[in-house]
């Protein structure tokens, strides 16, 4: 018996123990996503190929009803089970031959069409005055888009059931029914629909089983809109029809048949479907037998779940799993040197990929969380001066050097480098000690009392600090921060979570903290959404809206939200929308408006670009790491070399 069996097999042994010891009988899961008793290895591979590829992790996703989570290690996992229908490589866009029918719609080649319109008074439209969705004030001639996407025809759930895109149109439903969806992102849901609802389509429909119609409001225009006709929920939040078509949304959302758990997990539609999660264990994947596409190479994927990232190293030296990401999912960076001299043994093969879409930030709140309203400004952050005192005076070099061993490198601009809208002589952060101290100085923040905490009006320079627990990165990036800006006066209390509440409404999208580290995965490299979910006004979470939005700053200068929403939502014209992006950067350096404290710059400190790296079996082919994808985003294609 191959290592593969024995551990595939193992596994099972350990969960059916686990059942029994907790006594009682377990509740049987609904038929069509009912987790076969022993799924034992489903067919034999080809000589020499083992029949099981293990991939660790220590990051556990919190569900998978991926409208409400967001958890790298979830993306990293549904990529199994559920491939997109656009695919995101090396920073370009193009069909998933298994899914999309033909090509991308373009306006070129007529997927898309602008038709013009008379927009009635009291209908919705997309003001040019606001830019906000709104009832127009008056009779209204404008442009409408209008977007056809064509999916196959035949494609098939896990469960054999067909699917379509009346399962498409269903999960956006189902985010625009009500707040209970818990959606992170509503800003394609019809005006007036949810609360914090962008109006961004005014409808999306399935005329038939593999055609989808996407129709902007009046006025609104997308750049990427040949992504998001397939799924504005970035082809992630798609549902079966056909089990939760008139399932409740506060039902469906507790529902393991969409979030997964222990007598149900979701269907699939890929080339493996997931027939086991034993929380804090393991995931298996077994091959769908209802994929059209080419069958995956390697029968069975298992996904273990490990304390750390220390735990995750010790069983890929080991040999106990094939596979694991960096960053955020498995290894941690301080584990490279060690990794590196392991790999020249020949133990194992370790490799990076700088070139990533993605940089650790810090988010700064403007505004005193303690307040429920978010109405009071925060009594150190709000400070314009604050923010950019800190973003001068953190050593972002030294986290360069001390945590990626120089293998990355300091991000100057809130974007990527690789966007079209990055231009340095628009503004770099410098990193100047001694002009933080005068910037903290000139506005009033002294050591009156000797301390080393500045002070201003009886208010300490004092602030906390979050970030995901069990992340060796982040830890050694806090302690470059609390250090750094001990260093100009400033004192900050570090805060680690776990990854399911740092990114839940206890903590980033309820806006509760002061200082916060993550990273952002640019899966869809255009701009456009980013910055306009930095600068819009009309993206600051809040009561009102349910905390909708991605701008968790607070920051508010209407310039740069208008010019952040144009080039979004109202025009495609590359010179536009780069002077559009001109005005966001510019802004982001400066003050704008002494008299309003939401104006001034510096919502969010880029830290450094984060480079993608994995370990695998020597005897593992088939992972290719991609700038613009998580490392799973071909995982059909992977086999591995056998051992006895």
């Amino acid at each position: 018996m191959s290592r593969k069996i024995f551990t595939l097999v193992s596994l099972l042994v350990i969960a059916s123990m686990a059942l029994t010891a907790c006594g009682g009988t377990t509740p049987a899961a609904p038929a069509a996503t009912e987790a076969p008793a022993d799924p034992v290895v489903t067919e034999v591979p080809a000589e020499n190929l083992a029949d099981t590829i293990i991939i660790g992790t220590w990051q556990q996703p919190r569900t998978f009803y991926t409208s409400a989570n967001n958890q790298a290690i979830t993306v990293e996992i549904q990529l199994v089970y559920r491939p997109r229908f656009v695919l995101h490589n090396d920073f370009t866009y193009r069909p998933n031959p298994n899914l999309v029918d033909g090509d991308l719609p373009t306006l070129e080649n007529g997927g898309a069409v602008l038709n013009d319109v008379t927009v009635k008074a009291g209908e919705p439209i997309f003001s040019l005055e606001t830019y906000m969705v709104e009832p127009a004030a008056a009779d209204t001639q404008t442009k409408q888009l209008v977007v056809t996407g064509k999916i196959k025809a035949g494609l098939k759930w896990s469960d054999g059931q067909p699917l379509t895109t009346h399962d498409i149109v269903l999960a956006w439903q189902k985010n625009c029914e009500s707040i209970e969806s818990g959606a992170i992102d509503v800003t394609y849901c019809p005006y007036g629909s949810v609360e914090g609802a962008g109006g961004l389509f005014t409808s999306y429909e399935a005329p038939d089983d593999t055609t989808i119609v996407a129709t902007y409001v009046p006025g609104a225009l997308d750049p990427v809109y040949f992504v998001n006709v397939f799924d504005p929920n970035d082809g992630y939040g798609i549902q079966p029809s056909h089990l939760f078509k008139d399932v409740p949304v506060a039902e469906l959302v507790a529902d393991e048949r969409a979030t997964g758990g222990d007598n149900a997990v979701p269907l699939g539609f890929g080339a493996y479907k997931m027939v086991e999660w034993v929380k804090g264990d393991h995931i298996t994947f077994a091959p769908n037998e209802y994929w059209t596409g080419e069958k995956p190479k390697t029968p069975n994927i298992i996904y273990r779940f490990f304390s750390d990232s220390t735990a995750v190293a010790s069983a890929i030296i080991a040999g106990e799993i094939d596979a694991t990401a960096g960053g955020g999912t498995g290894l941690a960076v301080d584990q490279a040197p060690y990794m590196m001299s392991v790999a020249k043994r020949g133990i194992i093969n370790y490799s990076v990929d700088k070139n990533a879409a993605s940089f650790e930030m810090l988010y700064i709140n403007y505004y005193d969380p303690t307040d429920t309203t978010f109405k009071t400004p925060h009594p150190v952050l709000s400070e314009f001066c604050v923010r950019k005192a800190i973003a001068t005076g953190l050593n972002r070099q030294q986290m360069v050097d001390t945590i990626y061993y120089g293998d990355t490198s300091v991000v100057q601009q809130p974007q990527l480098p690789q966007m079209v809208s990055y231009d340095e002589s628009l503004g770099i952060i410098a990193y100047d000690v001694e002009q933080a101290k005068k910037t903290l100085e000139d506005c009033g923040w002294v050591d009156s009392d000797g301390d080393g905490i500045r002070e201003k009006n009886g208010v300490k320079a004092a602030f906390n600090y979050v970030t995901t627990s069990g992340n060796a990165p982040r830890q050694k990036s806090s302690q470059v921060i609390q250090a750094s800006l001990k260093d100009i006066g400033m004192e900050v209390t570090l805060n680690y979570q776990p990854s399911s509440v740092t990114f839940s409404k206890d903590v980033l999208y309820g806006r509760n903290f002061n200082t916060i580290q993550f990273a952002n995965n640019f899966s869809v490299v255009d701009p456009g959404a980013w910055l306009f979910g930095v600068a819009n006004c009309g993206q600051i979470p809040m009561p009102a809206n349910g905390f909708v939005g991605g701008n968790y700053a607070g920051w508010c200068y209407k310039p740069a939200s208008d010019a952040s929403v144009d080039a979004a939502y109202l025009t495609l014209d590359k010179d536009k929308r780069l002077a559009d992006w001109k005005v966001v950067i510019e802004a982001y350096f400066n003050e704008n408006d002494p008299a309003d404290f939401s104006a001034g710059g510096y919502p969010v400190i880029p830290l450094f670009a984060r480079p993608s790296y994995n370990a695998t079996d020597p005897g593992l082919s088939g992972l290719t790491l991609n700038s613009t994808e998580y490392f799973t985003w071909n995982i059909e294609t992977w086999t591995l070399t056998a051992s006895e």
